[in-house]
């Protein structure tokens, strides 16, 4: 495991975190002017969060969501009006937020950061406010186009492949302005035939990326602005390591919270929309699970043999039951990304490290003290975890991960 270095200053005492806001003015002959730093201007408590996630929901299985952010400027000088200030050439809506964010090293005074977010104004979210005297923006995500697009006509033909219908979905000007899309980053884990593209007329480019993440059992992510759909499985490496109480090293785990046994994302029923028989799981798994039932909507799939592949992958992947928790430490920046496989020391606290044995009637020592341990949530280190939602909260300057136990059998979550 390689840390960044902003993960490995994370976790120094006397870290001093760095946080820089720029700004590039989209001008009037709709070109981007070169960075300028605002951060004197930014209000920093009132910058939002931003979480980037899968799996957002019960019902939503893959599709990346990354949440827009707000940013609140101080104007008392109209630096930040449309014809003034920074924006005398230029237009509000359309201009660039980057948000970069990391540390400076105690030891040696050198400030490591990373680019922690980039996005673009939109216009018709800006907020003045004249006893304050500020501005607030409303900064979408690069990655937001993608829900604000119908699909392109023709982009999914029948005959063809999920990866190359990916490949032609996104390959689009409104995309391309922002992210970038290469085929040889679309690997779906099912890569079937289309059988009838007249199911994606009308559609909105998330609900027809959403339905072939959905049937190709995969997920999206955003790599460096880059588009790549990939398999759901978690990285084949532990990628970051959280110690918490009573852990062989100094603890970086704030706290843990929201941890559920994973019953409600399951699923042990598989309905194909326009097909009566339903697919489910085995009587042993429904008998000791209860009975859940997901619709899917792939009329663009009309092969028996093809939904059949479709909803068994969907079933494999969320008919057990799988912890779910959530865990805070401090900002890590980008050591983490979305199916990222992670580890979580925290075996709790020893009351008493040397216990009174059992004595030879094999009956307790009615006067002694026996050892225990206190923790809350316990989990040892050899338990594999894969990472659904990474949230930064810029004001606190904390990284929240959401998290999922690997594998899809009963015991099947230990890592060598």
């Amino acid at each position: 495991m390689t840390l960044t270095e902003v993960a490995r200053i994370s976790n120094l005492s006397a870290r001093t975190k760095f946080f820089q806001v720029k700004l590039a003015v989209r001008l009037n002959d709709n070109t981007i002017a070169p960075n300028i730093d605002i951060s004197k201007f930014v209000k920093e408590k009132t910058v939002s969060r931003l979480k980037k996630s899968i799996d957002t929901n019960d019902f939503n299985i893959g599709f990346f969501k990354e949440t827009n952010i707000n940013i609140t400027v101080d104007n008392s000088e109209n630096r930040f009006m449309e014809g003034e200030g920074f924006f005398t050439n230029g237009i509000i809506d359309g201009s660039i937020i980057r948000i970069i964010a990391g540390y400076i090293d105690p030891e040696t005074g050198i400030a490591f950061t990373e680019m922690s977010f980039e996005g673009v104004i939109e216009g018709k979210g800006t907020v003045g406010n004249l006893k304050r005297e500020t501005r607030k923006f409303t900064v979408l995500s690069f990655s937001s186009v993608i829900r604000k697009l119908e699909s392109k006509s023709g982009a999914a033909v029948s005959g063809q492949t999920f990866q190359n219908a990916f490949f032609n979905m996104f390959n689009v000007a409104e995309v391309l302005r922002y992210l970038t899309v290469n085929i040889g980053n679309i690997n779906p884990q099912v890569n079937l035939i289309i059988d009838d593209s007249t199911f994606f007329i009308g559609k909105t480019l998330q609900e027809s990326i959403d339905a072939l993440i959905l049937a190709s059992n995969s997920v999206m992510v955003l790599r460096d602005n880059e588009i790549h759909i990939v398999p759901r499985d978690e990285s084949p490496a532990v990628e970051f390591e959280y110690f918490g109480k009573g852990s062989r090293v100094p603890g970086n785990i704030d706290d843990m919270t929201n941890q559920t046994d994973g019953t409600r994302r399951l699923i042990t029923s598989v309905k194909v929309a326009g097909v009566t028989q339903p697919f489910n799981s085995s009587a042993f798994i429904i008998d000791r699970f209860g009975f859940k039932q997901k619709e899917l909507d792939i009329g663009f799939i009309t092969d028996p043999a093809k939904q059949a592949i479709i909803a068994n992958n969907v079933l494999n992947e969320f008919q057990i039951p799988k912890q779910e928790l959530f865990v805070s430490s401090s900002y890590i920046g980008d050591q983490l990304d979305i199916l990222d496989l992670i580890t979580i020391d925290n075996p709790g606290y020893i009351i008493n490290p040397n216990p009174t044995r059992y004595n030879r009637g094999f009956k307790y020592n009615s006067g002694a003290q026996y050892g225990t341990r206190k923790g809350g949530l316990r989990y040892k280190p050899n338990i594999g975890w894969k990472v659904l939602s990474i949230d930064h909260n810029y004001s606190k300057y904390t990284t929240r991960v959401g998290v999922r136990q690997i594998g899809n059998k009963i015991g099947d979550n230990l890592i060598s």
